[in-house]
């Protein structure tokens, strides 16, 4: 018989919690209650002693991305919407930086999904260890990654993207094989290129 899951309701997430991170904490509870009944567990019970620490494994699981580790496209329109925010309250910009990866595909078929991941993951710790305070990196999806900086001064976006754009040029190791993704890098900048969210993302 199937297993019951049963889930303590999160009540005390307060009601100023971002809609879209509230929507991705609820499929994640519905990811773990899945993965509880495959298992064949009877039951899968969130006490009050573990509440606390239950709900950040569920904020984790719904605002990182699980195969990198990076925030995942909730994560990084919930920032990019709070730095379009202080932008415009402080007089600074804020530069969007969109990644394509351009040799993904052939990695996924040429050698399996495998080294696919292993691809990804080396990405993602590259760009990682690129960002810096102010910055910050995401997962979108597939092989789009992308980064926010907010800036005052041009330079400091071009630094940013010039080290990016090196490391996806830098060889990848995966495990007997060595290959050279490259990437395809779009920046839109608020606010000269769109005034909200989703006309910086069309720019970019």
């Amino acid at each position: 018989a199937m297993a019951a899951v049963a889930v303590t309701p999160l009540s005390f997430i307060t009601t100023g919690t971002n809609p879209d991170i509230l929507e991705a904490m609820a499929v994640a509870v519905a990811v773990v209650g899945l993965i509880v009944a495959a298992t064949g567990f009877a039951s899968y019970l969130i006490d009050e002693r573990g509440r606390l620490e239950s709900f950040e494994r569920l904020q984790h699981l719904a605002l990182n991305d699980a195969l990198t580790g990076l925030a995942n496209r909730v994560s990084f329109n919930d920032r990019l919407d709070h730095e379009i925010e202080r932008a415009r309250e402080g007089g600074a910009m804020t530069a969007v930086i969109v990644i394509d990866l351009d040799r993904f595909k052939e990695i996924n078929d040429l050698r399996g999904h495998a080294a696919g991941d292993q691809a990804l993951k080396i990405i993602a710790r590259r760009l990682a260890k690129l960002t810096g305070d102010g910055e910050f990196v995401a997962r979108l999806g597939g092989d789009e990654f992308a980064a926010i900086k907010q800036f005052k001064d041009q330079n400091e976006l071009l630094g940013l993207v010039s080290r990016l754009e090196k490391s996806l040029f830098e060889p990848l190791l995966l495990d007997d094989f060595e290959t050279v993704t490259g990437a395809s890098i779009g920046v839109a900048v608020y606010p000269r290129d769109g005034a909200d969210r989703e006309k910086i993302g069309r720019a970019s």
